[in-house]
């Protein structure tokens, strides 16, 4: 017997696009019994127009079922909701053809020296009733973001074609750089296979260093992709300043939608060539903790194109730090001079109640010794020839450690020195602040006041 499900939904918020999967189930009470999809990835969108939905399907043996309409949205800072409308079924006992399985063990390999792709996959010799597959195979090819595709009818199973970044769609390239992926089908006695997926390959002009993502206002201002198994996945995201960690407006951020969910988010191509000792820093905060099944954080990396691989993981689970912002800074020594690589960051979430932020992502060159003044407090009023005190933070981004008696600070006033003082001793990755007394002088030919702070150092 063949079953044809039909239906429509439509979204309760204008703007915004819900996600749902249909399946089919033998309990109105166990969930795990759902194990037909009929539907994978539903979505509706515009809630003043309905979209129409069906499937066709068989079942292993007669029985009682159940239809099972499954609501997989993250969750929006915005009211969302979707509604489902006219469920028809009917039966038939019409003969079916079985749809061969999809392609495996896809392979993509990228030459970024000439743009020659290698895609390889193997060959099903199922049919999805489990029957065995005797008629010849063909093949369709498309690169993910089109739908025009490359080969149809195509009887190998390696693939080859000549692509850069100025073969691909406008609409698919950000900040010079673009996601290569591919979606292979196949098709046997005129039934078509489910899409199968390569790894993916980011093409284009690699970023130089030093390297900085904020994420401000929600936006990105460099390439950066992700991805995902199950619904939840990582995103830029405009919040409240009060959940930045730079009071900028954005975050990249991942929910989880479902228990035992994972996502990379991962950045484009960042050169290093020059860079003698890189060093990647991030800020993240962690809003939930489960002990009994910890979420993990893995920071990755790729090569030169090559397979992402851990350099570390991160502690998220530590009730110290949970609900704060939390800094990391990750030796990126081993890959010194590279052409270019891309940073990952792999969220594997065990709850559905998951959620991480990270803010400003940076990538640098940290030499021995570099010095810097990142911050200064100067008084409220100066008064002429009124003797006062200034603060100013002294940074030592640099790897070693730095004496005091090596470095002077200055405050200026309208490039006008009106206070200065000797340093204090920096380990590598520190900071200080030095108290500085100050006197304006009695004419600085000017209305207003440029206050700033230098440090002199021989050794930066």
């Amino acid at each position: 017997m063949k079953y044809e499900l039909k239906f429509s939904a439509k979204t309760v918020q204008d703007g915004t696009t819900e996600h749902f999967l249909v399946k089919l189930g033998t309990s109105a009470t166990d969930t795990t019994s759902f194990s037909q999809t009929l539907i994978g990835d539903g979505n509706a969108d515009n809630s003043y127009s309905a979209k129409n939905y069906s499937a066709s399907f068989t079942v292993a043996e007669d029985g009682d079922y159940y239809l099972g309409f499954h609501y997989l949205t993250p969750r929006q800072t915005y009211s969302s909701g979707l509604g489902i409308d006219d469920i028809n079924l009917t039966g038939s006992a019409e003969e079916t053809k079985s749809s061969p399985k999809a392609v495996s063990g896809v392979t993509l390999k990228y030459d970024y020296s000439g743009g020659l792709t290698t895609l390889k996959w193997k060959a099903p010799t199922q049919f999805e009733d489990g029957t065995a597959i005797s008629s010849p195979l063909t093949y369709a090819v498309r690169r993910v973001g089109s739908t025009d595709y490359l080969v149809s009818g195509y009887q190998g199973t390696t693939f080859h074609e000549q692509v850069t970044l100025r073969d691909m769609p406008a609409s698919s390239v950000k900040f010079g750089q673009a996601l290569l992926r591919y979606a292979i089908t196949a098709t046997c006695d005129s039934m078509t296979s489910a899409v199968a997926y390569s790894p993916f390959k980011v093409v284009g002009t690699p970023d130089e260093l030093p390297y900085s993502e904020t994420f401000s206002d929600g936006t990105i201002h460099h390439f950066w992709g992700e991805s995902h198994t199950g619904h939840g996945r990582w995103g830029e995201m405009a919040v409240s300043n009060k959940y930045t960690h730079d009071s900028d407006g954005g975050v990249f951020n991942f929910t989880a939608a479902a228990n035992d969910e994972s996502s990379l988010g991962f950045s484009g191509l960042i050169s290093l060539k020059g860079a003698s000792n890189p060093v990647l820093s991030f800020w993240y905060e962690y809003m939930n903790s489960n002990e009994e099944q910890a979420d993990t954080l893995e920071v990755q990396v790729s090569k030169n194109g090559g397979e992402f691989t851990t350099l570390t993981q991160v502690d998220v689970n530590s009730e110290d730090n949970l609900r704060s912002w939390q800094h990391a800074e990750v030796s990126l020594a081993d890959y010194a001079g590279s052409d270019f690589i891309q940073v990952g960051f792999l969220i594997k979430s065990h709850t559905g109640t998951t959620c991480i932020y990270l803010d400003d992502v940076d990538i640098y060159n940290q030499v021995g010794k570099d010095l810097a003044v990142t911050d200064v407090s100067h008084p409220g009023r100066l008064r002429t020839d009124e003797s006062r005190k200034s603060v100013v933070k002294v940074e030592n981004v640099g790897a070693d450690a730095v004496a005091g008696s090596s470095y002077t600070v200055a405050v200026k006033a309208n490039g006008r020195t009106i206070g200065q003082a000797e340093g204090r001793d920096l380990a590598g990755g520190s900071s200080v602040e030095i108290e500085i007394p100050v006197t304006a002088p009695v004419v600085l030919n000017s209305d207003s006041v440029d206050y700033y702070a230098e440090v002199d150092f021989d050794g930066d």
